[in-house]
């Protein structure tokens, strides 16, 4: 009985390759043949805003809570 499983296990591993190297020549084979789109650009920047700025947005700052005087 254990020997009619062996060539099951076979069968199903060597279908799993053909299927895994099919796979990658059709992705080899549209990865070379299809255009790919534009890829997204960042936008500029406004013209009034601060060369040195960056675009970044300042943090908070961190000062621990004090309790009002009574």
């Amino acid at each position: 009985m254990v020997r009619r499983a062996v060539p099951f296990a076979l069968i199903r591993v060597f279908l799993l390759s053909v299927v895994a190297v099919l796979g990658s020549g059709y992705a080899l084979v549209r990865y070379y043949t299809h255009p790919r789109p534009p890829m997204v650009v960042p936008a500029p920047a406004p013209a009034q805003a601060d060369p040195s700025d960056g675009g970044e947005i300042p943090a908070p700052e961190l000062i621990p809570y004090e309790e009002p005087q009574k």
